[in-house]
């Protein structure tokens, strides 16, 4: 055992208030087709931070795949309330959901 001078590895983990912040940001903007790709490349999140990076939020905001899985968590909590909203009409828009 020895000194080690490397840095310690990145966070991985966002963290919740950051997490949260991200999520309202995608879905203030009500963009049906929005992938991770386009809120990075686009002025949407530039907007909202001033100008800043997505990164300089959180390190671990680096992973798009990360960011692709905020953007389908919250497509799938939008389909599952509007599901629930309308479960007991007549004639509801959405039927059914299935994995």
């Amino acid at each position: 055992m020895g000194i080690h001078n490397y840095p310690p590895p990145p966070p991985r983990k966002t963290p919740y208030n950051i997490k949260n912040q991200l999520q309202k940001i995608i879905d203030n903007e009500h963009i049906l087709d929005l992938t991770a790709r386009k809120l990075l490349t686009g002025s949407i999140i530039k907007a909202y931070l001033n100008g800043k990076q997505i990164s300089d939020l959180h390190p671990s905001l680096n992973n798009q795949s990360k960011i692709n899985y905020y953007i389908e968590k919250l497509d799938v909590l939008r389909v599952t309330y509007e599901f629930m909203k309308h479960e007991m009409s007549t004639d509801p828009y959405i039927r059914s959901i299935r994995k």
